[in-house]
């Protein structure tokens, strides 16, 4: 535009749209990157001990810890839950530039890479991000390296050696603060690796999400997602007997289903000290659920739901009756005659927490648990 000599404005205007198109795809793209970080956290919550994470990429968009220039980012309240999760099934952080080893632009013929004071730019606030990422979550970073296969042997050997350390703060105030830990040795000779804070979170037992909201637990109980187990529960699933009538109301969000169709009965027993129960001043607890059935076609369609969100009120005798037990919750749901796959699931809409199972519905998933 400029060598056409396009008004200044224009000029202007254009790349104003570009900014910003920019920084909406850098969202995006560090949106999407929080969520697959949460449901790797969740999956690997019910796994003892610390985990390493490798993680490939040309760059890092994103530290899941605070600015240090105290700027708040657009993504901050996803940016603290990710940590959150993350510090609670203890995933120690290995980034791995996928870029390897770069040549000199100056030599390009392309001359897509730019130029060298462009390039070195980029790479150091890359590896700066790659840095931040491994400090502060217990790894180690890798870059300006093409073996790749070796950065990933000493990303297992260096995190299958190491010490569980615990503490009580001194400082009680749960305010959503993030507190910096630092742990130091008396031999200075010695480099340590370790998470480098935490965010202190006020438990909350009020009601975050209403139904007008969107469902935080659709994208984990989808299909082709792994099953989750921070709520233990078992389900059995089996044809109701005897069968509704063809005219009967259906079960399920899909109201215009055509007979024959055949209702099961899916009965959860849930592990009650895995929902975050509010106490009241008399004892009584508080808590709130969702239950959801999604029914799948063998190509991945969905042909019937059931969602269904729960207020959960117990004194302190059914509390404990229920908690010895589990908690039993009964839905019912009418798929087509056809290969049908099921995934069903509960959420804790206090916590966050989730358990999900998919199966075949066929005579093979009755009975069958989530444990």
């Amino acid at each position: 535009m400029r060598k056409s000599q396009a008004a200044p404005s224009a000029v202007d205007a254009v790349e104003s749209f570009q900014r910003d198109e920019g920084a909406e795809r850098a969202n995006s793209r560090i949106e999407v990157t929080l969520q697959a970080f949460q449901q790797i956290a969740r999956y690997l919550s019910a796994i003892p001990a610390r985990k390493n994470l490798i993680w490939f990429s040309d760059n890092f968009p994103v530290s899941f810890f605070p600015d240090p220039r105290g700027r708040v980012l657009k993504n901050q309240d996803h940016i603290q839950k990710t940590s959150d999760m993350l510090t609670a099934a203890q995933v120690a952080i290995y980034p791995v530039s996928a870029l390897g080893v770069l040549g000199d632009p100056t030599f390009d013929a392309s001359k897509l890479a730019g130029s060298r004071r462009e390039l070195e730019a980029r790479l150091s606030a890359n590896q700066i991000a790659m840095e931040t990422i491994a400090e502060e979550t217990g790894g180690r970073a890798f870059y300006s390296t093409n073996a790749l296969s070796d950065a990933v042997k000493d990303a297992v050997g260096n995190g299958s050696h190491y010490y569980t350390l615990a503490y009580s703060p001194a400082n009680y105030k749960n305010d959503g603060k993030f507190r910096r830990i630092r742990v130091s040795l008396a031999d200075d000779n010695y480099t340590l690796s370790y998470r480098r804070g935490y965010f202190a979170d006020q438990p909350s037992h009020e009601f975050t999400s209403q139904e007008g909201d969107d469902d935080p637990f659709v994208p984990l109980i989808g299909l082709g997602m792994p099953d989750f187990d921070q709520i233990l529960f078992k389900v059995q699933v089996v044809p109701k007997n005897p069968q509704p009538p063809a005219n009967a109301p259906r079960a399920g969000n899909n109201t215009k289903l055509k007979a024959p169709f055949t209702r099961y009965d899916v009965n959860f027993a849930v592990a009650l000290p895995d929902i975050a129960m509010g106490l009241d001043a008399d004892g009584t607890r508080r808590g709130r659920i969702e239950v959801m059935l999604i029914a799948f076609s063998p190509d991945g369609n969905i042909l019937n739901i059931v969602r269904k969100r729960s207020n959960l009120t117990m004194d302190p005798k059914v509390f404990e009756a229920t908690r010895q037990v589990g908690m039993q919750i009964h839905e019912e749901i009418d798929v087509p005659p056809a290969e049908i796959y099921l995934r069903a699931g509960i959420y804790d809409l206090n916590s966050g927490n989730c358990g999900t199972v998919g199966a075949a519905l066929n005579g093979s998933f009755a009975k069958q648990s989530k444990k």
